[in-house]
């Protein structure tokens, strides 16, 4: 601890010029975020944590990286065995063992904080553990299709560290001041909004990195200097998601753009939950569904960049994607219908929450909030800011034990999912998983998402697939907005060291061999 705390103290400019930095960004502006969170979005993520096995860039699993040297799961599924490999070291010179392994899939479930679906239901699946050496068995309680995905995306943490952490304020523990991990790089010195410095871990088990990497501060999903950061020469790899960003770019010499077509969907999360609640009336969730023209959205905002979202949360053009269904078109006579049908409070003010900092997302709410208000439902916009997983999965007050302990403080959320595979856009409204804070959960719920997730044949989970979508497309728990590919921005410093032709989401922790990398 006091290694930690003296790392988190320490402070440093930004590397001399003569030496090898990586610039990135997406990096703590009031901690090191728990990356069950979000599994990799984060470069420093990627660069300082492992997980169990590795992801390729399409997906499947590998040795390639990750902890494990070998794998193997049971014919019937309901078991596997992983196999750590020799010399794996936490960043504090302490070695990596089972226990570790074993102590992260249990806290996970434990874990009173958000989690990505995937991860706490390859968590939550896990009926018994055991070690021989460094051979971990694991035993399961239903053949998951996602267990290895879940495998491939869960950061192993340091048990010696982390055993006595507080569940239900695990964010806030001095650990993610200035965390430990195994990766190829360690923390040297951060400060706190300002940047985050990692140099190379000698005892990583892939080689040692000849470069450091210097993180500056921003949203995990915007940053308002990313394109001042780019023609700086300040940002050497990064993602975007804001077209704005993409137009500002093109064309400057020394930066390449490339789209990156992810399973991605932007939406409107709708709360349902509170006494007397009308959004719980779905000819209202409806109306706002037909109350916003996503398709002019896509047109004048992303200049055609974008899909226009529809009934479904499966982007358009994609293999499990169900055609046909009810595409909510702009239609605000129809939303004035079904309002007045439901009896709708004019008065009533909805809140949408919003997490990204961009300009465009600022406009985008503006624009929505003037869409609804031609229909007669007044809203307002809140840019949530700080610990955005704890603020909002917060439940307020006035709602306190009023239906579900899973109420939170706002009504509508502009939000997003990066999906590993397609069963990740609908494992969440299971009730096991609990990472649905929205839409209440029911029997016949849990029911259609075990048969996606539990059904061993693939035409079995596609039809299980199907009567999700249709689920989704009548009842509404998730208002799609657009679907969108994802724009990785790279510097000519690290050209050579990714395929472009071949990127893997860089939402999601793959393997991008960092350690391996040479800087211009």
């Amino acid at each position: 601890q006091a290694a930690t705390q003296a790392a988190t103290e320490a402070a440093t400019e930004a590397p001399a010029a003569e030496t090898k930095t990586l610039y990135v960004n997406q990096g703590p502006t009031e901690f090191f975020e728990v990356p069950w969170f979000n599994a990799g979005p984060h470069t420093y993520v990627k660069a300082m944590f492992e997980t169990l096995i590795g992801m390729d860039n399409k997906g499947a699993a590998t040795t390639e990286i990750g902890m494990a040297e070998s794998y193997e799961v049971a014919e019937d599924g309901l078991s596997a065995k992983v196999t750590l490999r020799d010399g794996l070291m936490w960043h504090d010179g302490t070695p990596v063992t089972a226990d570790d392994v074993i102590w992260t899939f249990t806290f996970i479930p434990q874990y009173t904080g958000a989690c990505q679906a995937l991860v706490k239901g390859g968590a939550t699946n896990i009926k018994n553990m055991t070690a021989d050496g460094k051979t971990i068995t694991f035993e399961f309680e239903k053949v998951n299709a996602t267990q290895l995905q879940a495998f491939t995306q869960t950061h192993i943490l340091p048990k010696h560290l982390l055993e006595n952490a507080n569940k239900e304020q695990f964010q806030q523990e001095q650990f993610w001041q200035a965390p430990i991990g195994s990766g190829a790089f360690k923390l040297e010195s951060a400060v706190m909004g300002e940047y985050a410095n990692l140099v190379p871990f000698e005892g990583y088990w892939g080689g040692t990195p000849n470069y450091n990497i210097y993180v500056t501060p921003s949203h995990m999903d915007s940053d308002p200097n990313f394109v001042t950061k780019v023609l700086d020469g300040k940002l050497d790899y990064a993602y975007t998601k804001s077209f704005a960003d993409v137009q500002a770019l093109t064309g400057k010499p020394g930066v390449t753009i490339t789209p990156v077509s992810v399973l991605y969907t932007r939406w409107l999360q709708v709360n349902q939950f509170g006494q007397g609640n009308q959004l719980q009336d779905v000819r209202v969730r409806q109306a706002i569904a037909y109350a916003i023209d996503r398709k002019a959205i896509t047109e004048q905002v992303f200049q055609g960049a974008c899909d226009p979202g529809d009934g479904t949360i499966t982007p358009t053009g994609t293999a499990w994607k169900v055609e046909g269904l009810e595409a909510y078109d702009y239609n605000p006579e129809k939303a004035k219908q079904l309002l007045a049908e439901a009896g709708w409070d004019s008065s009533r003010k909805l809140t949408i929450a919003y997490y990204y900092t961009d300009q465009q997302t600022v406009d985008l709410i503006s624009i929505i909030q003037q869409m609804l208000a031609q229909v007669g439902i007044q809203s307002e916009g809140w840019l949530v800011e700080g610990d955005t997983a704890t603020l909002l999965n917060s439940m307020p007050e006035d709602r306190a034990n009023v239906n579900s302990a899973s109420n939170v403080k706002w009504d509508l959320m502009y939000g997003a999912l990066a999906a590993t595979s397609f069963h990740n856009y609908y494992d969440r409204f299971n009730s096991v998983y609990g990472v649905n804070n929205t839409n209440p959960t029911s029997p016949e719920v849990d029911a259609m998402t075990d048969a996606l997730m539990f059904t061993p044949d693939v035409e079995g989970q596609k039809a299980a697939y199907a009567v999700l979508e249709k689920w989704e497309s009548e009842n509404l728990p998730i208002i799609p907005m657009y679907y969108q590919p994802i724009w990785v921005v790279t510097s000519d410093k690290v050209a050579g060291n990714l395929d472009l032709n071949n990127l893997g989401n860089p939402q999601f922790h793959w393997n991008m061999h960092l350690e391996k990398w040479n800087l211009k």
